[in-house]
């Protein structure tokens, strides 16, 4: 049987990894750190939907704090899960 996001998440980490962007602490198994995650979070801040959220759902993964920055330090709410409750 075929699991499709499965599949994404393998040929997401493979390339990362083949163009040489990937940073510790490596991208299997994970939301995988990249270089040009925050310039990823500049764009994703420019987004209408971005600017408009209410609440901010943030894993504590490297690639995901600097999202975590730019929401938290306005008056946003922020839902978060913590390392190691998974």
């Amino acid at each position: 049987m075929s699991h499709p996001k499965q599949d994404v998440r393998e040929d997401v980490w493979q390339a990362l990894v083949k163009a040489r962007v990937h940073r510790f602490p490596g991208t299997r198994g994970r939301i995988p750190n990249f270089v040009g995650a925050e310039r990823a979070a500049d764009r994703l801040c420019e987004l209408d939907m971005w600017k408009r959220a209410k609440v901010l759902k943030c894993n504590p993964d490297s690639p995901q704090h600097a999202c975590l920055g730019r929401k938290g330090s306005s008056q946003h709410g922020i839902a978060g899960g913590r390392a190691g409750l998974i």
